[in-house]
């Protein structure tokens, strides 16, 4: 079974960065962890929350970008076009934390792996 870490509300380094909502969760497979990451869009109005698969090792984490199905999982859960405040940001996270469990699928989909490779409690 997966476990999933705290969220975590932040600015980035030194508080100055954008903010950010970001929950990791542990799927226990390959050292993967499914990372979902609420922030302001860069350059359009609005935020949206992400969900993408990194490779853990002791002290870094590796992505592999891909076109046409290739490289890592990743994939937007929700969009809102509204302000980015604090309130608003936490909001869309929580609400897409609701559907954590159907994107737990579609990564082990994605990977190839099945409900019984899933690590026991």
């Amino acid at each position: 079974m997966s476990q999933i870490y705290e969220s975590i509300i932040s600015r980035g380094r030194e508080g100055k960065g954008d903010l950010k909502v970001e929950t990791r969760i542990e799927l226990g497979f390959d050292s993967r962890l499914l990372i979902l990451t609420t922030t302001k869009k860069s350059f359009a109005p609005g935020f949206s929350t992400r969900a993408r698969c990194v490779v853990a090792g002791p002290g870094f984490e590796t992505f592999v970008m891909g076109v046409a199905g290739g490289g890592d999982f990743s994939q937007q859960l929700a969009f809102d076009g509204g302000r980015a405040t604090e309130k608003a940001l936490v909001a869309l996270h929580t609400k897409s934390m609701q559907d954590v469990d159907a994107v737990i699928e579609r990564v082990r989909a994605y990977y190839g792996q099945s409900v019984s490779t899933q690590v026991a409690d």
